[in-house]
């Protein structure tokens, strides 16, 4: 399921820091929590294992607000309401529940300096029906791809040689997570991600910046074509593509339906 989420600002201009993400990630948990305290806990605690990876299978979009200037730490936003997408890997018939949960909800994003005080003003379903095996898909949010090696965590660039299928996998140890197997006919899927955009944008983000528990991780913008299950497709236009979605990352809009 996918929602976009408009929220309006108490006051503007409003200033908010570059780095958001890890703190719209807390409210977002904290709206869930008041609504079924186990499932927020299951998601912020444990998530979906498949053994080797645990994986908190929803996603969510940078923040987008139409007036805005750039300053040294972060946006002044002169527009009275912004919004972002979520989406959801949940059964479907769970709209209503989604719908309301989020609704009239208030919150607050930002550290001392920079900070915003919002209310939700509107959610609304944002429909995919997805039939084909072939997607054109572009990023709401930096996409995040990263291998362990000897020097520890790798953050990959697209044209890094193990991209595509550590992306690939990534998605196929998402779907194990929720359905326990993978279905036999696709040991032979052709799997496929191309890259359409000629110099995806490297973008490096700051979670936790104001504790000494901060970390960086590097994702990328850009626009790409997938060829995968329907089901594949599915889970990552709700769950995210790639690492750290809870995070804020790896979070597409559908630009186009393959033939």
């Amino acid at each position: 399921m996918r929602f976009k989420i408009t929220l309006s600002l108490a006051k503007v201009p409003s200033y908010l820091p570059f780095n958001y993400q890890y703190e719209l990630s807390g409210w977002i948990y904290k709206v869930l929590k008041k609504a079924d305290e186990e499932y927020s806990d299951f998601l912020h605690n444990n998530g979906y294992n498949n053994d080797q990876k645990i994986f908190k299978l929803f996603s969510f979009s940078h923040l987008h607000f139409s007036k805005f200037q750039k300053q040294d730490e972060g946006f002044r936003i002169d527009s009275r309401e912004i919004s972002f997408q979520i989406g959801f890997y949940m059964e479907k018939g769970t709209e209503t529940f989604i719908l309301g949960l989020f609704r009239e909800q208030k919150g607050s994003i930002g550290n001392k300096k920079f900070q915003i005080d919002f209310k939700v003003s509107n959610v609304e379903v944002i429909n995919y029906e997805i039939t084909n095996t072939k997607i054109h898909l572009k990023t709401m949010s930096a996409l995040v791809v990263s291998k362990h090696s000897e020097r520890g965590k790798e953050y990959l660039a697209p044209d890094h040689q193990d991209y595509e299928w550590i992306f690939i996998e990534n998605l196929l140890e998402k779907y194990k997570a929720t359905k326990k197997t993978i279905p036999l006919d696709w040991q032979n899927f052709p799997f496929k991600l191309t890259i359409l955009t000629e110099k995806p944008l490297s973008k490096l983000i700051t979670i936790k910046a104001d504790s000494e528990m901060k970390t960086k991780v590097r994702g990328y913008l850009y626009e790409f074509e997938l060829i995968a299950p329907v089901e594949i497709i599915e889970l990552g236009i709700m769950a995210g593509f790639g690492a750290e979605n809870a995070m804020g990352f790896g979070c597409c809009e559908v630009v186009s339906l393959g033939e």
